[in-house]
């Protein structure tokens, strides 16, 4: 009798967690309002394994302040974009996320318009020499969701599993 009520209060808490779960699936998935491209720029060394990030996280369908957002990675020498996003505010919009080779291209953004970035820069490479260090930048062509998508993808990026993908990389 009391092994039946208790696979009847399993079943019930089965039944139960499944619904939830699923409830909130579908509320997820009913969150997103409109939808959003969080711009990534990074140094040409590190495309490749950063696209296959982009691509898990596009695969997880993220959601960010009601937005959908999808990472889209984009190739440049770390120099030129450094000085692109130290230039005076302009209407265009900017990525959210900058990784350069290494934390010197990051060093003359900082001393040229230190309030563009958001957070201390972190190596996704985990070394600690401060290669391919992320970049979270605010201001001026950078809206909330982004910021908050940047966020986001940084936590995501630095979950160990992804880190991995990282290791493979020669240095800059």
């Amino acid at each position: 009798m009391v092994a039946a009520g208790l696979l009847a209060i399993g079943g019930v808490g089965w039944v139960w967690g499944t619904n939830a779960m699923n409830t909130r699936a579908e509320a997820q998935s009913q969150e997103c309002e409109e939808h959003s491209t969080l711009h990534v720029l990074a140094d040409e060394g590190i495309i490749d394994p950063l696209e296959a990030v982009a691509e898990e996280w596009n695969a997880g369908d993220e959601v960010v302040r009601a937005h959908c957002v999808t990472v889209q990675v984009t190739s440049a020498n770390s120099e030129i974009a450094g000085e692109t996003l130290a230039e005076a505010d302009t209407d265009r919009d900017i990525p959210a996320v900058w990784i350069p080779a290494s934390t010197g291209q990051v060093d003359t953004l900082a001393d040229a318009r230190s309030e563009r970035i958001a957070a201390e820069p972190e190596s996704v490479t985990g070394d600690g020499d401060g290669d391919y260090p992320l970049v979270r930048i605010q201001g001026p062509g950078v809206d909330d969701v982004q910021e908050r998508a940047a966020q986001k993808f940084h936590t995501f990026v630095f979950e160990p599993d992804r880190r991995a993908v990282f290791d493979t990389l020669d240095e800059p």
